[in-house]
């Protein structure tokens, strides 16, 4: 059995589709998308143990494998590696070592992908928090922070 629209049934799924039409075409434009985050000029990161605090200026860097560890009374290595591009490899990562009588030993790794912070345009905003890492066998603690900076 076939059945056919009558007159009023196809008139109505008309009227249906044209309105489907018009509203479609009256719709508000849609929000532009906020501009993409960059990168901050450079990191501010504070680390901390033994009752010694350092804060260093982090750069971007096109070799990663060339940032070097930084000392920490002898009982912790740092080592903030910031690369900015390319863009499917920018990060921030974070290395902590305990470093004693034998080889460092890689306790922590940090990674935080870019973009950092939805912070503001300019000034600082923070991209880590305050994070706190322990050396198990000896009971010691490093801590370190980081805030992205823009000029």
């Amino acid at each position: 059995m076939v059945r056919t629209l009558s007159r009023l049934g196809a008139a109505s799924l008309f009227g249906v589709f044209a309105l489907a039409c018009a509203s479609a075409a009256k719709a508000p434009a849609p929000t532009p998308a906020p501009p993409a985050t960059q990168a901050p000029a450079w990191l501010e990161c504070t680390y901390s143990a033994s009752n010694e605090t350092h804060t260093v200026r982090v750069e971007p860097t096109q070799d990663p494998y060339g940032v070097k560890e930084l000392d920490l009374a002898g009982r912790f290595a740092v080592k903030f590696v910031y690369v900015t591009s390319p863009a499917d490899t920018a990060s921030l990562r974070i290395y902590a070592y305990s470093v004693g009588d034998a080889d460092p030993v890689l306790l922590h790794e940090g990674k935080y992908q870019l973009p950092l912070s939805a912070g503001p345009a300019h000034g600082r905003s923070d991209v880590t928090g305050r994070q706190l890492v322990y050396d198990r066998p000896l009971f010691r603690e490093l801590s370190y922070s980081c805030v992205g900076v823009r000029p």
